[in-house]
Formats: C-alpha cells, sequence, structure tokens
C-alpha cells in the first residue's frame, strides 16, 4: 500500500526518476569541478602571512599562561627553574617567528611594484615572472618554520601548511622535519633536551649568558661542510665541548677535552653517531646548549670509513641502538690522535660565541 501512494505521489508531482538522478549527477559533478579549482587555486601570500600571524599569537597566549602558572601557583624550585627556561624558549621562538613574518611582509611588498603598470600588454608576463620568484623566495623563508617551532602540537600543523604551499606553488622540494631543541624535563640539576632523534641530558651548573635572538639566528643558519678524502657511507662520529679561553692552548696537544656538560660522561670520552643528513641540525642544536656555558666550542668529527675503522677496531666499543661510540683504549686512541695517524679522518672546528656569532 505504502508504495502504491509512493507512486501516485510520483505521478502527481511528474517526477522523473532518471532526471533526478542525473540532476544529483550534475550538482555532484559541479562540486567536484569547483574543489577541483579550489584545489589549484594558487595560494595568495597574504594567506601564508596570516598564518604566521596566527602561530605568533598562539606563541603569545601560552606565554601569557606560562608566565601566569609561574607567578601565580605555588612551584617546587625544579618546577620554576623548568618553566622560567620553557617561558624563555617560547620567547625566543616567537621573536624568530615574527622575524619570519617580517621577511614575508617584506616581499608581498615588494609584489606591490606592479601596480600601476597595468596598460602594457607584457603586464602578465612581468606579474608571472614577479611571484614565480616571490613564491620561490618566500617558500625560502617560510621553512624556517620548522627550525624555529618548539611546540610539539604545531609540528604537524606546519608540515601540512608548508606541503600546501610547495603544491599551489608547483615546487619540488623536501619538508623539512622539526629538530628545534627542546628542553623536556628537569630532575635534580639534570635537563633533559630533545632535538630530532637525539635526547642530551644536561648539568644545569654555571648558566652562563643566554643566548641573544640575533645569535640564535645566526645558529640557525650555520652551514656544515666536510671534505673526507675518502668518506663514510652514512655517518660520522661527533664530539663536542664547551671550552674557557685559556683552554684553547691544549688544542694543539688534543681536541678531547673533559665533558662537565652531559650527565654521566665525565670520565668517559663518547662520541655520538650522527647520520651525515643530520649533521646541520646536530651542531646547530648542540652549539645552542653549549655556546651559552662557556665563551668556545670545540667539534671534533670523526669520519668512520674502513681505514680508520681498522685504525681504532681494538679502542672503541660501537653501539648503534644507542647512536655511541666508547673508547675503551683511550691511550692508544689519544696517542694516534695527537701523532697524526687518522689523518684526514678527524676534523676539529671551535667556534667563538663573540666572534662567529655575530
Amino acid at each position: 500500500m505504502a508504495n502504491k501512494i509512493i507512486e501516485l505521489i510520483s505521478d502527481f508531482l511528474n517526477i522523473d526518476e532518471e532526471k533526478g538522478e542525473n540532476n544529483e549527477s550534475t550538482e555532484n559533478k559541479t562540486v567536484e569541478a569547483e574543489s577541483q579549482d579550489q584545489a589549484e587555486q594558487q595560494v595568495e601570500l597574504s594567506a601564508v602571512i596570516d598564518f604566521v600571524r596566527e602561530l605568533e599569537a598562539y606563541y603569545t597566549n601560552d606565554i601569557f599562561k606560562k608566565r601566569s602558572a609561574y607567578i601565580n601557583n605555588s612551584l617546587t624550585d625544579d618546577e620554576a627553574i623548568f618553566l622560567k627556561k620553557k617561558i624563555r624558549e617560547y620567547e625566543v621562538s616567537v621573536k624568530l617567528i615574527t622575524d619570519i613574518k617580517e621577511k614575508l611582509l617584506e616581499k608581498e611588498r615588494g609584489c606591490k611594484e606592479l601596480w600601476g603598470k597595468t596598460s602594457y600588454s607584457f603586464y602578465s608576463e612581468l606579474e608571472n615572472a614577479k611571484l614565480k620568484n616571490t613564491f620561490e623566495e618566500a617558500f625560502e623563508i617560510v621553512k624556517q618554520l620548522t627550525a624555529v617551532n618548539v611546540i610539539p602540537e604545531l609540528d604537524d600543523i606546519i608540515s601540512k601548511r608548508l606541503i600546501t604551499y610547495k603544491k599551489s606553488w608547483k615546487f619540488d622540494e623536501d619538508i623539512p622535519k622539526n629538530t628545534s631543541l627542546r628542553i623536556i624535563k628537569r630532575e635534580g640539576n639534570i635537563e633533559t633536551y630533545q632535538f630530532g632523534v637525539f635526547q642530551k641530558k644536561v648539568i644545569d651548573g654555571d648558566l652562563g649568558k643566554e643566548l641573544l635572538p640575533e645569535q640564535l639566528s645566526a645558529i640557525n643558519k650555520i652551514n656544515v661542510q666536510l671534505s673526507f678524502k675518502d668518506p663514510s657511507v652514512s655517518n660520522v662520529w661527533i664530539r663536542c665541548a664547551a671550552i674557557k679561553r685559556q683552554q684553547l692552548e691544549f688544542l694543539k696537544k688534543s681536541t678531547t677535552f673533559p665533558n662537565d656538560w652531559e650527565n654521566d660522561a665525565s670520565e668517559e670520552i663518547i662520541y655520538d653517531i650522527v647520520d651525515c643528513c643530520d649533521i646541520e641540525y646536530y651542531i646547530r642544536a648542540i652549539m645552542q646548549l653549549l655556546i651559552s656555558k662557556k665563551d668556545y666550542l670545540v667539534i671534533s668529527i670523526m669520519n668512520p670509513n674502513s681505514t680508520f675503522s681498522q685504525i681504532v677496531k681494538d679502542a672503541v666499543e660501537v653501539d648503534l641502538e644507542k647512536r655511541r661510540v666508547r673508547i675503551i683504549d683511550k691511550m692508544n686512541f689519544l696517542l694516534s690522535e695527537r701523532t697524526g695517524v687518522y689523518g684526514d679522518n678527524l676534523q676539529v672546528a671551535y667556534i667563538s660565541r663573540k666572534q662567529n656569532l655575530q
């Protein structure tokens, strides 16, 4: 009976089922076409700037909340120190994000140079060339967000936005992963920091001097170039030490200084195993950790190719899982270093906070 009523209603209203299906199909195709048009529509630089402004506001709001917690709540000494450092970490990041915003605004202003020239027949060609160049430069700038963000929940959001910009502007580039230095926790005077795949437990002794935003910006721009004659296939060994000016004279004898910054490592000679693709972010993070403690940072890099590995095979203990190399025969290891046995498979650099971070 119900079916009969439906048929009668359909007849009365002159409903054409096939026509209805066609209309529905046409509507779906229209929606799909509109979605495709939106996907192919080029992202405006102003939209990118708005996103960076949102990040800036997000950080500012979080800083306000953390400051309120620092002032109003009853915290233990460790909690207070941790929160103070977290606030400082956020403050530095938001300044760098603001710097990214200002650079993007400058690029946007550069696009306005074409205004008033629309009467020329070749205006569209000028505009396309200008925009292409602007988008390339803007993408290099906005990519830096992955190097300054220290809020974990923003990592995926930033990465997805960068992928959107990359597709819209038709670039074929990898999106860098976040490798920012982040303080994770504090227990006693031991602070745990995370950067990329590495985690360091740092002794919080002498606080040293806080790095200025321009010094942090200089660290983020450092390029590391190694030129071994016989390079390693996939990784290098790296050891870093913060030293005072009077210790520089010792560099004539050895690159090995006591490790007085890493927990449970002061009596050991330990190198980190760092993949070649991760060297740059590793050194940048270590610089942020150590260059504030003392005036100089010494970086020793070993190239574990077949020749070097044969020389040190009885002097080292390699743990690939923990990404660490422990020197078990210190005397022979240091003697080989001082007599030049390692050749260019040992490369050393020292960095001055005053001279190299201007």
